[in-house]
């Protein structure tokens, strides 16, 4: 099981390209307005889309440990959420 979930990980990766996301939603016609508060050293990690009446954080990937090097921010950024009422306490 394990290697077949990361062959279809794998694959859907190469299919998404992650690094396209943002620009992809825009293709499709969902607008991203970043939220320049939520920023990590790249830029924003939040944006608010009308389209879709909700928003969208962007959080680096779990493996390597790159998700634990981000989360001292990432609570930060949930805070944030939490203070304007986007997410429930």
């Amino acid at each position: 099981m394990k290697v077949n979930c990361a062959r279809h990980l794998v694959a859907e990766l190469r299919i998404l390209r992650p690094e396209m996301m943002r620009p992809e939603f825009e293709r499709v016609g969902v607008g991203l307005v970043p939220i320049e508060e939520c920023a990590d050293l790249y830029g924003p990690v939040l944006y608010r889309s009308a389209e879709l009446g909700a928003h969208i954080l962007f959080l680096y990937h779990l493996s390597r440990g790159w998700l634990d090097r981000q989360w001292p921010q990432v609570k930060e950024w949930i805070r944030y959420l939490r203070e304007r009422a986007f997410i429930p306490e």
